[in-house]
This record gives C-alpha cells, structure tokens and sequence, in this order.
C-alpha cells in the first residue's frame, strides 16, 4: 500500500481492496459534511451492511436547494449498487424469486386477457376508458410499425457482442459466431433459412447439420448487495435473427421522433418537469421481464408477430431446471428493447391523446417513460392492465425531482450522485473513482486527492475530461506541450500518457468466417454502442481478438487543447 496501487493484472487481496474502498467512501462521506453522511458513516462504523444496501429513505421535498439535496443524495446512494458489500441477503435466492414474481405475474396477466378477450367472461371488464385507451395503443403500434419488410431483414441481421447458448465468453467475436455450427430453434431455422442460404459464404462453410435448440439459457450475473440478475443467452442464428427484427423496429419508431440512439429528449424532459412541474418521468418494475405473451400477441401487427415468434424462445433452462416462460420474451432477446418501446411509446401517445394534452411530453426509451402530470394516473392504470406495474421509488410527478435516463435533476439542476459498484483494486479502479466524484454538483477534491496519492507515482497519468477514465483528470495541463513542426504541420498539442486496453488475440485459421466477420464490421448500426459491440472481435492481420480478454497499457496521444471543465482538481 505504501508504494501505491500498482496497474498488474493480478488482484490485490479482497481484505486490503475492501479496507481502501471503504476508507475512501468514509472520506468522501465526511467531505460531504452533512446529517446524512454522519448517519451512513455510523452504518458503514458498526457494519450494518444492510441498511446501507437497502439505502436510508430520502425525499426531495425535504430539502430547499440542489446543494443540500445532493450532499444527502450522494451519501444515500453511494454503497446503494456495491456487490461487494457482506450483507446477509441471499442473492441467488433473491434473484430467483423475481424471476418467478416475474412469471407468476405474466401467468396472471395472460390468462385474464384470455378471459375477456376470448370468450370466458370471467374477469372483470377493464372499462370503457382502459379499453378505448388498450384498442388506441394497438392502433398506434400498428402505424408506427406498418407492413414487416421482409425484404429488409437480411440486410439488417447481425451478431451482438453477448454470449449465446453454444457460444461462450471469451470466445464471443463475431469471427467466432461465423465459425462455429448455426445453434438455432426449429421455428427459426423453418422460417429463416433463406436467410443462411443468402449469405453464401457463410452457407457453404456450414457444411455439418445444423444444432436445433430448444430454448434459451437462463444466468445469474452480479447486480447489487441484495439481488444478481437474470438474463437469457439465445441460441445464435435466433439471436442473428432477433437483433434484425429489432433493427427495423428501430428504424420505424425513428420515423416517429423517437430515436434510440440518444437519451437526451428524456432528459431534456425530465430537467423541464423537474424546473416546472407540468412533465412527469415513471420508470417501470421488471418491464423487459413483465411482457405477458397473450398481451403481445394481441397487441403486435400479424405479420410482425409471425417473425417474432418464429425466433422467440418460448422454452427456458436453468441449470437442472427448465420451464415454459409465460412472458413472450427474456432480457436477452435481441428485440425485447425495441419492442418494450414501441408498446410503451403507443400507450403513452394514446393516454395523451385521450386527454388532449401536447405530444411533445411524450417520450420513451425502453421502461423510461416522459409525460404530462395530468396523464399520469390514467398511463399506471393502463399499464397495469397491460401487465405492468410503476416503479414508485424511481418515478416522479410530483415536486422539484425528476430522473430519467441516468440524469436526476434537482430544480434544474443535474444531482446525479456517484455509484461504487465494485472494490477498487488498480490504478484504474482509483481513476474512475478519482474522476466519478469530481464531475458531480459538487466536486470532492479532498478525496479525489487521497485517490490519486493511492496511485503509484509512475502511474497517475493526468488528462483532460475528455479522455474519459483512461487518465486522472485535471484541469492545469500536466502534459508537455509539442509545437507544430515543418515535418508535423497538422500535430500540435499535449503530449499525454493514457491507459488503452490491449486484446489478447488468437490465429484466424478459417477464410470464410474471417471474411464474413471483416465485412460484417463494415456494416453501419444505428448506435454507436452496436457498433462497439458488434465490430469487437472482427479480424484484423490475420487474427481475431477475444472479448475482455487482455491487458492494460500505456500509449501515447496528442490532444489539441486542454479544456477546463471546472473540475476543481
């Protein structure tokens, strides 16, 4: 410790990463100097690890300026999403049991909607104002989604960057997808296939039979101190055919305003609701995971419902178990996301409509919904027929306070508090650390300094904000300045050292995969975070890299300027 952190691959002890995380946390809790802080410290003083997870209760409406609010917000909030706090939760139980809420709740959903939509009147009716607002929500998915444009799909099909039933990390890059057999359900491979056989480099090297599955596989990743997540790894051509279909969803409700590749209507919305009151922000429990199936099926066009279904997996396994989802698709499915929008964006819209407000409110990016106060009564109660239920800690209409999107607003006035998730074990564990509490409301310098003292001397490398957290920032140029030169006229600015990650790589042996995942790479998505994600792992010079397997360096980059960004370090 005396010598400072050092940037090795291996892991320093758990015992000495857990006494500096919690060391600094105590700091930045004393720099943030108020009640909150004091009774977080006596939490974290006789380890009530419990309470800390579960986070104290906090209401914006106790406080009469964004200052105070985010000092006792930051205290609150920042051990909330620690997975490594020693609590007594059972996190695999937990996460089990709202994987089964989840189903239990879409059982219920669906065999009421089978009650009064066909023919069992054994329900109650949802009434002539829910039921205007379910038949205008239906009609509005099927303008923004229009006819399925088959002919498109091709076109639009890839490989994501996640592990798939028969392909598993680190072996993920989409030259690896390409070489190994097509994993598919029979469903998808029936419907599909012309699709195989159009890319025929790809047909003509799978020469072996294909690999029918009958379902997804169902995981447990790390979440918070109290719960892991549930998400499903597809089989692989249904995962190449569901992210197609979600592409084309994406690019119709682009037609509509609604464009996922930015967040920032949502929060320009929510900063507007939290400075006048008249715009509310409602996030939704479980969304991805609360899509009952008969509710998709009644509310989804035919023919876009026929490819759906061709590639959903209506069969789940975990470990020894296995079961029937009642939800008609997973967090995991390639489309959930662009589907959960249209439907929410559809409900909205109709809800707006059927009370006269302004359109402009409305805006949706997966379960963050935007929306004028007046509607938002009537928007819970039709989603809850949907099958849906508000998340009333994280939604607002009320007040000074609005978040949406990973902005919380405060009266205007941004308050998003810092996150620790994990322990901080190298140098740049310290540099997210050092730079996440110095771009809030108000900087922490003190501690950011004890951060960076934690370094080793050799490796506090100082840059601007704009390097991200490849560098610790700084607003006073730390780097050597490097004139234009005849030989150089374009290179001028600071010469700064920076962390870049270095893939560890393997020998592409096969042509045809190597020439599927180069041309692949060329394809041009609609997010750049696809395109990160899809690219990862094309072949460059003969070989293939694996996903987040490899080593940290230093590199060198020139960068123009040096902008100050107020950071106070």
């Amino acid at each position: 410790m005396r010598a400072g952190f050092m940037p090795s691959s291996s892991q320093l002890e758990n015992r000495v990463a857990m006494e500096t995380t919690l060391s600094l946390c105590v700091s930045l809790l004393e720099e943030l100097d108020c009640a909150r802080s004091l009774s977080v410290r006596i939490l974290l003083r006789y380890e009530q690890w419990d309470l800390i997870a579960e986070g104290l209760p906090i209401d914006a409406s106790w406080f009469e300026n964004p200052d105070d609010f985010f000092r006792a917000y930051q205290a609150t909030k920042l051990l909330s999403k620690a997975d490594f706090l020693p609590t007594s939760f059972d996190k695999r139980k937990v996460a089990l049991e709202r994987f089964e809420s989840a189903e239990s709740q879409c059982s219920a959903t669906n065999r009421r909607w089978r009650s009064m939509y066909y023919g069992d009147p054994g329900e109650k009716y949802p009434g002539t104002q829910i039921d205007r607002i379910i038949s205008m929500t239906k009609s509005g998915i099927r303008r923004i989604l229009g006819r399925f444009p088959s002919e498109r799909l091709a076109e639009c099909c890839r490989w994501g960057p996640g592990a798939t039933t028969s392909i598993r990390n680190p072996r993920t890059s989409v030259y690896e997808k390409y070489l190994e057999p097509v994993t598919g359900s029979g469903p998808c491979f029936t419907l599909f296939s012309p699709i195989l056989d159009e890319i025929t480099l790809w047909s003509s090297f799978q020469r072996g039979p294909k690999c029918v599955s009958d379902g997804n596989k169902v995981v447990l990743v790390p979440k918070d101190a109290k719960t892991l997540r549930s998400i499903a790894a597809e089989p692989s051509f249904d995962s190449f055919i569901q992210l197609g279909i979600g592409r084309l969803m994406r690019e119709r409700l682009a037609l509509y305003g609604v464009d996922l590749s930015s967040q920032e209507l949502n929060r320009d919305l929510a900063r507007y609701g939290s400075l006048t009151g008249k715009v509310a922000t409602l996030d939704l429990s479980m969304a991805s995971d609360t899509a009952a199936k008969v509710v998709i099926d009644s509310m989804f066009p035919a023919d876009w419902l026929f490819a759906m279904k061709a590639c959903r997996s209506p069969h789940w396994r975990m470990g020894r178990e296995s079961g029937w989802y009642s939800k008609f698709s997973s967090m995991g499915n390639g489309y959930t996301f662009e589907m959960e929008t249209v439907l929410f964006y559809a409900a909205a819209t109709a809800v707006s409509t059927e009370l006269g407000l302004p359109g402009w409110e409305v805006a949706v990016f997966g379960d963050d919904i935007t929306i004028g106060v007046e509607a938002v009564d009537l928007l819970s109660r039709s989603l809850a027929f949907l099958g849906f239920s508000v998340n009333s800690s994280k939604s607002h209409d009320k007040g000074v306070f609005r978040e949406s999107c990973g902005k919380d607003y405060f009266f205007g006035t941004n308050v998003r508090p810092y996150f620790v998730r994990s322990l901080l074990r190298d140098v740049r564990d310290l540099q997210k650390f050092h730079n996440g509490i110095l771009k809030g409301l108000i900087p922490m310098c003190k501690t950011a300094a004890k951060a960076l003292r934690l370094a080793h001397p050799d490796f506090r490398l100082f840059g601007p904000k704009g390097l991200g957290d490849t560098v610790f920032w700084s607003n006073a140029p730390r780097g050597k300045f490097s004139p234009a030169s005849k030989k150089y006229p374009m290179f001028e600015g600071f010469i700064v050292r920076h962390w870049v990650f270095k893939p560890e790589k393997k020998p592409v042996v096969f042509y045809e995969p190597a020439v599927l995942a180069s041309l692949h790479s060329l394809s041009s998505p609609l997010r750049k975070d696809e395109a990160i994600g899809s690219n990862e792992g094309s072949p460059t010079r003969g070989m293939s890299t694996l996903r987040k397997r490899g080593t940290w360096v230093t590199r060198m980059v020139v960068i123009p300027s040096w902008d100050d960004d107020g950071l106070g370090a």
